[in-house]
């Protein structure tokens, strides 16, 4: 996993090769893998679905590209054709029609606080 330091912050690259389906493959019984693609070869099962203390992936089998923590609970992850941004205390609407994976990326790099009104 490359990991670049920007100010005050992270942002996460993983490596997509197969180590880490192979190393959760190894130990799924620690795994939710519910959300996977049903196709998917080594990890797809519903054995561990809604059972507590299990790790749940956020983006199912699908790769994650960068992810950019701003704080607690306010963070953006980055997968194919699609961003997933988790912003507490912000109404989902205003999210979903003014935020981006990328003005994340920006704020981390200027150490610039934004503002907004809703």
């Amino acid at each position: 996993m490359q990991i670049t330091i920007c100010g005050h912050g992270l942002i996460l690259l993983p490596h997509t090769d197969g180590h880490l389906y192979h190393d959760m493959s190894e130990n799924l019984d620690l795994f939710d893998t519910s959300n996977f693609e049903k196709d998917h070869h080594l990890l797809y099962t519903t054995k561990n679905n809604h059972v507590h203390g299990k790790f749940k992936s956020k983006t199912g089998s699908l790769t994650l590209h960068e992810f950019v923590g701003l704080r607690t609970k306010m963070y953006s992850l980055d997968v194919p054709h699609n961003s997933k941004i988790r912003a507490k205390g912000i109404k989902k609407s205003h999210i979903k029609k003014h935020a981006s994976h990328q003005q994340f990326v920006n704020i981390l790099n200027s150490l610039k606080p934004t503002s907004s009104t809703f």
